[in-house]
């Protein structure tokens, strides 16, 4: 069952895509409350590039499968409009190019012990933190985040923030890893998976 938000409430989307030799890539779109809590979730049937485009795609194949094919179609599919995108390979961030979202990457690697730590980057223009970066630091609230920018991103920041208060800003990627193996295990090979949260 669908709950409806207040408009003032920002949600916030997780996408990652899964590459398993015996499924393929599938990938896995949450959207969340400023609590950390499901409002709905997508998942795609398994995609397996063909020999063919793997030569002729070369270096460039995951870009293209993950920015424009894979999460394009998980975010149109998504009923909650978010306020931003959060994604955990930088492949994805081509996403920004092909949805118009602001598209955050997180860096799961920095992600500290305590839970509460983690590492992203603001995506604008034709690419990472176009123009001059600048590194803002939020000590007094996460341990290392690190947000490289561009100037007028103060809003991002503060949606950041928001969502960091309640959950650590990685974890939702494990949630979306743990659902489409759920996935695969009940709906067999081939089989995708859309489901709303109740």
């Amino acid at each position: 069952m669908h709950r409806e938000t207040p408009p003032e409430s920002p949600l916030f989307g997780y996408l990652t895509v899964v590459d398993d030799p015996a499924h393929g890539s599938c990938g896995g779109y949450l959207v969340l409350n400023e609590q950390g809590r499901p409002i709905e979730f997508h998942c795609t049937a398994p995609v397996t590039p063909s020999r063919a485009q793997q030569i002729l795609y070369g270096p460039t194949l995951r870009a293209s499968l993950y920015g424009e094919q894979v999460g394009p179609a998980l975010i149109e599919k998504a009923k909650s409009p978010v306020s931003i995108v959060l994604v955990n390979q930088p492949e994805c961030l081509e996403l920004q190019h092909n949805t118009g979202q602001p598209v955050v990457l997180i860096d799961e690697a920095r992600s500290g012990a305590t839970g509460s730590a983690s590492a992203f980057s603001k995506v604008r223009g034709t690419g990472i933190a176009s123009g001059a970066p600048q590194l803002t630091l939020f000590p007094e609230l996460l341990d290392e985040i690190r947000l490289i920018s561009t100037e007028g991103d103060e809003e991002i920041e503060r949606l950041l923030e928001l969502l960091a208060r309640s959950i650590d800003l990685a974890e939702p990627f494990e949630r979306i890893r743990e659902a489409i193996f759920e996935a695969q295990q009940v709906g067999g090979e081939g089989q995708g998976s859309d489901e709303r949260a109740a």
